[in-house]
């Protein structure tokens, strides 16, 4: 096998072989090209490089490839997708494929970063050789295991009081907190025009990271829960007081996994914690569905920890030219390259 390269608007073209090859492995639905492709058409500049491992009609890896500074390449890492842009056949060991990737991209490539992966899901490797890795951030996760009543009781007891509190406080001002989930694909237009609306009320639209429904994000988000969703993979789950929405989160489900890919609140309603509330109605219909993970990808937030105290830490796969050079640049910086790719996925 080699690799072959191509211009990523070729990406449709190679579509079918990319989601062959994730299928594979662990089937990431954040890796499917029905996320990747308006990923790349909505965020992505136009100097992406497609990358093809194989020989004939047997594909072996595919990814998505930018390149950073002279000599230095890196996954395509939009801020909206847990992980670095590219799948590759379980069957084949990672280094030998990135050794010859980085002798095989243009020009004279001396390291290649593959960002943010997840160690339960391609084990971390050992530094030697041409590989280094480098520690990115961590996420957690919930394993869904039992009665959720059970698993609420492990929660603590100030954040089990102040959840009562909330509904207490709604039920004594008369105010009806009623839930959806939306899953039809003709139903993420609109669904997601209304997460918009809440997210613009809060910090992400003073930080500037707010999800509109005219701008990438938006463009982004509704082409791909529409794809997902009409695989029925796409939820948008919906907390209303009375008729008036105040929180929602945006999640992808496959394979016994749900992932939350973004969250929100209506900033008025803080006091109440309507998050808290949408989460604990979610998560309750999800250990009663048997399902086997809640996902949060993403850099650790607090309200994380209000949930699980299951961490782990993802990390950057860098590989070089010689392994010379990754001694080298292990002994300048202290640890390798840093793949300075944005810290992604949901934030409340």
């Amino acid at each position: 096998m080699k690799w072959a390269f191509h211009g990523g608007s070729e990406f449709p073209r190679f579509a079918e072989a990319w989601r062959e090859v994730n299928a594979r492995g662990h089937d990431l639905p954040a890796l499917d090209p029905a996320f990747i492709g308006p990923l790349l058409s909505e965020m992505g500049s136009g100097r992406e490089l497609l990358g093809v491992y194989g020989d004939g009609d047997r594909i072996g890896a595919l990814g998505l490839f930018v390149k950073r500074t002279a000599g230095s390449w890196r996954t395509f890492q939009a801020g909206y997708c847990p992980f670095g842009a590219w799948v590759i056949d379980p069957a084949l060991p990672v280094e030998p494929v990135l050794s010859a990737l980085v002798r095989a991209l243009p020009g004279t490539a001396m390291v290649v970063s593959v960002t943010f992966q997840d160690p339960d899901i391609v084990p971390r490797a050992s530094d030697q050789g041409c590989i280094r890795t480098v520690e990115s951030i961590p996420i957690a996760r919930i394993s869904v295991s039992g009665g959720f009543e059970d698993y609420w009781q492990t929660r603590t007891r100030n954040f089990r009081q102040n959840f009562r509190k909330s509904l207490n406080r709604l039920a004594r001002e008369s105010v009806a907190v009623r839930f959806k989930s939306l899953t039809a694909p003709e139903q993420m237009a609109a669904a997601l025009d209304d997460y918009a609306r809440v997210e613009i009320s809060g910090w992400k639209a003073e930080a500037g990271r707010a999800m509109k429904r005219d701008n990438p994000q938006g463009r982004f988000y509704k082409k791909m829960m529409t794809g997902l969703a009409q695989r029925g993979e796409a939820i948008v789950y919906c907390c209303y007081y009375d008729d008036h929405l105040v929180a929602s989160d945006l999640c992808i489900k496959r394979n016994g996994v749900l992932t939350v890919l973004r969250t929100s609140y209506d900033d008025a309603e803080r006091a109440t914690s309507p998050g808290t509330l949408l989460n604990h109605h979610v998560f309750r219909s999800l250990f009663e569905e048997k399902l086997h993970r809640i996902e949060f990808y993403g850099a650790l937030m607090d309200w994380h920890t209000n949930w699980t105290d299951e961490i782990r830490t993802m990390y950057h796969l860098n590989c070089y030219r010689w392994p010379l050079l990754a001694s080298i640049h292990d002994a300048v910086s202290g640890r390798g390259d840093d793949a300075d790719a944005e810290q992604t996925g949901s934030r409340e």
